[in-house]
């Protein structure tokens, strides 16, 4: 169990430094990770019981 956990970091961080090289030689490809990233990590509705929050960005896309 152990190895096997070791074996999925060393490879997720393999992925990681892969990416991040990548990245630096070309700007467009780390951009569109960055923003896939904060897409996936915005929270856009929070529900509590029978009330629901809902939070829009402006128009101009920030």
């Amino acid at each position: 169990l152990g190895l096997c956990s070791l074996e999925r970091t060393i490879a997720r961080q393999r992925s990681r430094i892969l990416s991040l090289q990548e990245g630096d030689a070309n700007t467009s490809f780390f951009h569109q990770h960055a923003c896939h990233r904060q897409r996936r990590n915005m929270i856009t509705t929070i529900r509590n019981g029978d009330t629901t929050a809902t939070f829009h960005r402006g128009g101009s896309g920030e």
